[in-house]
């Protein structure tokens, strides 16, 4: 079975109790708020996954990447396609250069599964007869867990997962300890790597398919992985799309004396930074190109909110 490109099969976190022990998946309570983002990049290399075992550190800082578009945690009832996944309890919007696709997830109080990935108005993956796992809940160093599923009606396949190392590992764009490794096997030689990070669960690290030998990463090479402090920060920006200059205007209680705007592009690459230490900040577009971009906006506890802006 050839593995598809969805973020959740590819980047998924993990919490852990202290720096050397071993990261233990408990339960959903920490999982990533509504609204983080970050940007998406590949590999397609024959470099080694690395060993299974305790302690280990994964090093793959010298990878040079490709950037390939950015994803978003968005709540289903936002996306074009909640009805057809109405027990979806949480989505990823993904932009890409040819487009938009979107993954649908449901977590409980045992696992967190995929519902469908791949999601556009002519493709998508639907597994909503039998979900996916994705992470079981209480899932220790050397649990095997097996699952079956159903892609497009079509199955049973059945896929075992095993917890089968733990450690550091380091991308091009930061070092994360407290790291868990996971193998889901098809049975023979289809098999992939994840390697979940801590704190809060969510995409960031890199995935390790043996199929076509493709990794991939998320983080931007200036911010690494942002924690959301403020998932509930109200941002509006007008007028968006804008062509001269736009007003970025933000509600929260949090501290804004230190923090800061970040706009990048799709493929990651930071084009503006600015002040963002009052409720209204203004984009001028003097050296951006027409095209869609991301924001960020984060002051020294992390990342208070992000968005999409298109300048024409």
């Amino acid at each position: 079975m050839k593995k598809t490109f969805t973020i959740t099969s590819a980047l998924l976190v993990f919490f852990s109790l202290s720096a050397f022990a071993q990261p233990v998946i408990t339960d959903s309570s920490n999982i990533v708020p509504i609204g983080y983002g970050d940007s998406v990049s590949v590999l397609v290399s024959a470099v080694s996954p690395g060993p299974a075992g305790a302690n280990q550190t994964w090093d793959f800082s010298a990878l040079s990447v490709t950037p390939v578009g950015y994803a978003k945690f968005v709540t289903p009832a936002s996306t074009p396609y909640a009805a057809t996944y109405p027990t979806a309890t949480r989505a990823v919007k993904i932009d890409i250069p040819t487009g938009t696709i979107y993954e649908y997830d449901v977590v409980s109080a045992t696992k967190w599964e995929q519902l469908a990935s791949n999601v556009s108005a002519t493709t998508g993956d639907n597994y909503s007869v039998n979900a996916k796992t994705m992470i079981p809940f209480n899932f220790h160093y050397n649990d095997i867990v097996v699952d079956t599923f159903y892609k497009n009606a079509v199955g049973p396949y059945t896929v075992t997962m095993t917890y089968d190392g733990y450690g550091t590992v380091i991308t091009p764009f930061g070092t994360y300890s407290n790291v868990v490794r996971m193998k889901r096997s098809f049975g023979g030689n289809d098999y992939y790597y994840d390697w979940y990070a801590t704190s809060p669960y969510l995409y960031i690290v890199v995935s390790y398919d043996n199929n076509t030998q493709q990794y991939t990463f998320t983080g931007s090479s200036t911010t690494g992985v942002n924690k959301v402090i403020a998932p509930g920060a109200s941002v509006s920006v007008y007028p968006n799309p804008f062509s001269a200059t736009a007003t970025i205007a933000v509600d929260t209680k949090e501290n804004m004396s230190n923090a800061r705007l970040q706009v990048t592009d799709i493929t990651g690459r930071v084009v503006k930074i600015l002040a963002a230490d009052k409720p209204r900040i203004v984009l001028d577009r003097a050296g951006i190109s027409s095209g869609l971009y991301f924001y960020t906006i984060s002051n020294n506890e992390g990342c208070l909110a992000t968005g999409k802006i298109s300048v024409e």
